[in-house]
């Protein structure tokens, strides 16, 4: 680097090469009061997160691929960049969680609740939205992969009624 520049053959620079991602790759945290927790680029492989409450937690550039949440609670979470790929999301409670650019690609959300949740950038590739729970046409049209790659596929309200 020259003069306060970087040229475009240059690699990326690890500006903390001394942090290491905190791995809890297949840990049994079923529920767990993780309230307000920092786990920012954890690695959650295949980890047992049934019923924990992770309300108000950082868990920016995570990867949660085949983990089980089913009814843990992302309430007002930092979701940022999350990886929840075939992750089982079974009755998890996302309300007001900031899902930017969150992954949920093949993840199952049967009955979770996405109300007032920002889904700017999700990806909902190949997920079932017919149970999940206050989603609304806005968040969908914000999601990168919304309705349209589910054909006859409606999301409901609290009530059960399908929104159009």
């Amino acid at each position: 680097m020259t003069g306060g520049t970087a040229s475009a053959s240059a690699r990326p620079v690890n500006m903390y090469p001394s942090i290491v991602m905190p791995d809890f790759s297949g840990a049994e945290l079923s529920g767990a009061d993780l309230r307000g927790t920092d786990l920012r680029g954890a690695i959650l492989y295949e980890a047992s997160l049934y019923g924990a409450d992770l309300s108000k937690a950082s868990i920016e550039n995570a990867c949660l691929k085949d983990a089980i949440c089913s009814r843990a609670k992302f309430c007002r979470a930092k979701l940022i960049d999350t990886f929840f790929f075939m992750a089982n999301l079974t009755e998890t409670d996302f309300t007001e969680a900031d899902l930017s650019n969150v992954i949920f690609d093949s993840a199952k959300l049967y009955g979770a609740n996405f109300k007032r949740a920002n889904l700017q950038g999700a990806d909902l590739g190949w997920t079932d939205l017919k149970t999940v729970k206050g989603l609304t046409q806005a968040q969908l049209d914000c999601a990168k992969r919304g309705k349209d790659n589910f054909p006859g596929c409606q999301p409901i309200d609290d009530d059960g009624v399908e929104l159009v």
